[in-house]
Order: structure tokens, then C-alpha cells, then sequence
């Protein structure tokens, strides 16, 4: 009997030595009932006493623990200030250079936008007799050709065109231009000067053109949306049309003959203008342009030659890579030797 008695009071006293419970107080405060495992350089491992069967090991860093007490009554006690190690990574510099990165891609940017437009052309560059008379008299040797122009004081020049362009970065540009222009019924565009018997009449002039152009245009950047620049460009391309005069004579209200005649062509020529764009919000998607300059074409005919220039606005029709805008530019448009000879050759 007394030795099954010694035998439970020693597994007891066994018992409560091996689950014997230490307390963590932490530096705010904070008590930890638990089986102390490990006491480290920077953390302490420990089990939650109420389940020690089960508990998985946590750790504490040694800096948030003031003092352990054991369940023998022996105690350790830290300064609670330690400061956690810290850790720097030093990675390789990556060789790649994202600035030059964004200014060598803008370059390679591609934009094609559509532009309808209109022209109204209220101006008259070449108008008086004595100017008639000049080309009238260069030019008699070859059956009396004569000048006209194709808008004066008393006519409006209107033209509609639209056009595809291919744009490529910020600065070059390609593309066509198709434009339709024509001109309404105009009495006296051949005064007195012009022909040797006195004739006058109405002119009428429709045509179309197929323009390729190329352009090239520098610009700057002002960094608020707004962008000026210089722009240079080649124009070829071909040209088709009619024309038709009503001659009078004597004041009389019904013309004396009639003449019309259909023309094709080619012509070749230059532009040089000033630019300025403005954009509206980061995405630039919206602006508003500004182009003025001078274009000169020569052809088989007619010859023109001319200042043009306008104000566009594109607006987007999809983002920033297709826009579709109505644009009104001012133009001043003169004809040297559009005249008829004998043999109605032009």
C-alpha cells in the first residue's frame, strides 16, 4: 500500500515538474503564461502553458520581453531596448536607361488621323488691268492666252477637302490630301484688257486633286500643351477639272458663245508655315491649331500660287490615335496662262 502511494505522489511531483509554467512580461506590460524553450540572441521561444501538448512554438522578439520568470523562481531580466537588426539589400544597378528610353520611343510614336474641311477664300492677289495685260501680252504669241483668276473682288473661292495623314513621332509626317474645290458664276473675271475684242463672261471652275504630301515639322514643346514650330513640305500630285465661260458683248444679257472644256494635270510644288498647337488635358487627345504659311504649286495647268493659311481644330474621334476635325483656312489662289488658244489646247 505504501508503495503505490509513493509511486502517485512521484509521478504527480513528475507532473507538475515538467509542465511547471514560466511568465513572459513583456516591456508594455503584457504578462505571457508559458513554457520558456529557448532564450536567443534576438527572440525567445516559448509554448502557451494552458496547452502545451498542442501549442505550436511562437517567438517574441527580445526586445519587447523586460523579464522571464521561471517556474524554480530564478529570473532573467533584459533592458527591453535593444534595437532590432535591420537589413539592407544592395541589388546590382539595372543598365537600362528609361529616359532616354521615353525620348527615343516618342520618335517612333505612329498617328493617322482623318481631317474634313472647308475653305472660304475672300481675297484677290492679282487683280487690275495692267497685271491682265502683262500676262495677256507675254503670252499673245501663242494664240492669245490670257490670264484669269480664279477668285477676284467679286467671287468667293470655296473648297471642301479631306485627307488621310500619317503621322510618326512628334516632328515627321506623311500623307494624302484629297481636295475638291470650285467656284461660283462670276460676270466680268475677264475684263476688256484680257482679250483683244472686248469680250468679256461668267468663268466656272471645278476640280479635284490627289495630293501626296511630305512634310517635315520641328517643333518645340513649351511643357504646358502648347507646341510651335516650323514646318516644310513637298507637294505632287494630280489634278482634274472643268471650266466653261460664257462670253458677252455689247452689254447684252445673253452671251454671244459659250466654251468648256475639261483639263487633267499634274503639278509639283512647296510649302513653308508656322505652326502652333495647343492641347487640351494630359492625354492630349483634343487641341486646337494654328497654320499659316505659303504654298506654291506649278502644274500643266492651271499654275497656282498663293498664301495660305488657317485655323484647324481636330478633335478625336477614338483616343489619340484617330481624330476627325473641321478645319477653315483663308486662301489667296492665282491661274497664269488658263486661257484658250485657236486649237482649244490648253
Amino acid at each position: 500500500m505504501r508503495t503505490v502511494i509513493y509511486y502517485q505522489l512521484l509521478m504527480l511531483f513528475l507532473a507538475n515538474t515538467i509542465k511547471a509554467q514560466d511568465t513572459i512580461i513583456q516591456t508594455n506590460g503584457g504578462r505571457i503564461i508559458a513554457k520558456v524553450l529557448e532564450v536567443g540572441t534576438t527572440v525567445i521561444k516559448y509554448k502557451k502553458y494552458q496547452n502545451l501538448d498542442t501549442s505550436p512554438i511562437y517567438d517574441i522578439e527580445k526586445y519587447n520581453v523586460k523579464t522571464i520568470r521561471y517556474a524554480d523562481g530564478t529570473q532573467d531580466t533584459f533592458s527591453g531596448t535593444a534595437i532590432p537588426q535591420v537589413y539592407t539589400l544592395n541589388y546590382p544597378a539595372y543598365p537600362y536607361n528609361y529616359s532616354g528610353d521615353i525620348n527615343n520611343s516618342s520618335l517612333n510614336v505612329t498617328r493617322a488621323y482623318i481631317t474634313l474641311g472647308a475653305m472660304i477664300s475672300p481675297l484677290n492677289m492679282y487683280q487690275g488691268e495692267a497685271v491682265n495685260n502683262y500676262w495677256q501680252n507675254l503670252y499673245a504669241s501663242e494664240g492669245g492666252k490670257g490670264y484669269m483668276q480664279l477668285n477676284n473682288g467679286n467671287a468667293l473661292l470655296y473648297s471642301f477637302f479631306m485627307g488621310a495623314t500619317l503621322v510618326t513621332g512628334k516632328q515627321n509626317n506623311w500623307g494624302y490630301e484629297f481636295q475638291f474645290e470650285m467656284t461660283r458664276s462670276n460676270n466680268g473675271i475677264h475684263d476688256s484688257a484680257s482679250f483683244p475684242d472686248g469680250t468679256n463672261g461668267n468663268f466656272n471652275l471645278w476640280y479635284m486633286s490627289l495630293n501626296d504630301v511630305l512634310q517635315y515639322t520641328r517643333g518645340i514643346d513649351t511643357g504646358n500643351n502648347l507646341q510651335i514650330g516650323a514646318e516644310a513640305g513637298i507637294d505632287i500630285g494630280l489634278i482634274m477639272g472643268g471650266e466653261r465661260d460664257d462670253f458677252y458683248s455689247g452689254g447684252s444679257s445673253y452671251p454671244d458663245s459659250s466654251h468648256s472644256a475639261d483639263f487633267t494635270g499634274a503639278h509639283v510644288g512647296f510649302h513653308l508655315a508656322a505652326v502652333g498647337k495647343y492641347y487640351f488635358g494630359k492625354s492630349k487627345d483634343f487641341g486646337l491649331e494654328l497654320r499659316a504659311g505659303y504654298r506654291f504649286l506649278k502644274g500643266y495647268n492651271p499654275i497656282s500660287d498663293g498664301f495660305q493659311g488657317g485655323i484647324g481644330i481636330p478633335v478625336s474621334l477614338s483616343g489619340p490615335f484617330v481624330s476627325i476635325g473641321l478645319v477653315l483656312r483663308l486662301k489667296a489662289h492665282y491661274c497664269i496662262n488658263c486661257g484658250f488658244d485657236d486649237d482649244d489646247d490648253w
